[in-house]
């Protein structure tokens, strides 16, 4: 069975929006981590609790900047140019291999650390908290990994050339 092309249209504003703040996590969560990592080592707190709370805190924040930024762009944008953006970006090979390892690697962070957190017998509140930290040092190595499988799949394409 042949697949039907794709149509951007339903929801296109939606979409386009759900992406924009989806990179603004990814990029918030990695960027908090890379910060965070040399001074939490300087002060002999570099542990995973510690690293995911300043990822989620710099995902949450850069998540909210670019949805408003995202929205702003977005009202200068006629609906053609929102749809082509969106069909340009269902067949971006490279941003869906990012968005996969990053949901991926989002779901295992956030639940290696609720698990470890409801083994330590942490209050809810911290639950959550931890877990939202997993989810942000999970996508910031999804990130990495998407990045690196990137970078070996271009050198495959070059040898094939």
């Amino acid at each position: 069975m042949a697949e039907t092309e794709y149509d951007p249209k339903p929801f296109a504003r939606a979409k386009l929006m759900g992406h924009v703040s989806f990179k603004g996590w990814q990029a918030g969560s990695l960027l908090g981590v890379v910060i965070a990592a040399p001074i939490l080592a300087y002060r002999g707190k570099l542990d995973a609790s510690h690293l995911g709370l300043y990822g989620s805190s710099t995902g949450l924040a850069l998540t909210g900047v670019t949805t408003v930024l995202g929205l702003a762009k977005m009202s200068k944008t006629d609906m053609e140019g929102v749809e082509d953006r969106v069909y340009r970006l269902h067949y971006n090979v490279g941003q869906n291999r990012v968005d996969r390892m990053v949901t991926v690697g989002a779901g295992v962070g956030a639940g290696a650390m609720l698990a470890v957190a409801i083994k330590d017998g942490k209050p809810s509140k911290e639950v959550a908290i931890a877990a939202l930290g997993g989810a942000a040092l999970g996508s910031a190595v999804g990130v990495l990994v998407a990045a690196a499988a990137g970078k070996i799949n271009a050198k495959n394409m070059t040898k094939e050339l």
